[in-house]
């Protein structure tokens, strides 16, 4: 799936992307001007607010807590385990490269974002990462913390 997120719902862009969804995250503009380019690119809104929701559909985001966001983006059957897929920063697509110095030594394998070059390695944050999906998977987007 495609998704585009408002600006109100950015940091769950991030996880989408983290996830390997590609993800537009839509910072300024008219909300007609997010639905014009969702349905041009064909990607699923993602929204916080009820009136764009309401007026063009998509899925609406109930929580203001990123924990919950994401448990009720996982009930719908939306797959949240990271991936070296997307970058997370300009959403561009990751290539997977022997370090050559670029990142720890300790870590032979590297992505690169092919659209911005940032690099990505798999140290103690994609395991933190990880964890934190996984300790989501139980959780019911109402539950509280």
């Amino acid at each position: 799936m495609r998704f585009a997120v408002d600006a109100m719902l950015a940091r769950l862009g991030k996880w989408l992307r983290i996830a390997g969804h590609d993800t537009l995250i839509f910072r300024e503009g008219e909300d007609w001007e997010l639905a014009r380019r969702a349905r041009e690119e064909g990607r699923v809104i993602v929204t916080r607010d009820r009136d764009l929701h309401r007026a063009y559909g998509g899925i609406l985001i109930e929580s203001a807590d990123i924990r919950d966001q994401i448990a009720q983006v996982m009930s719908l059957g939306i797959d949240m385990e990271p991936k070296m897929v997307r970058c997370p920063v300009c959403n561009g697509l990751l290539e997977k490269k022997t370090n050559g110095g670029e990142a720890p030594e300790i870590y032979p394998e590297i992505w690169v974002c092919t659209s911005c070059g940032k690099v990505y390695w798999k140290g103690s944050h994609w395991r933190r990462m990880r964890a934190f999906i996984s300790g989501l998977s139980s959780r019911s987007p109402s539950s509280q913390r």
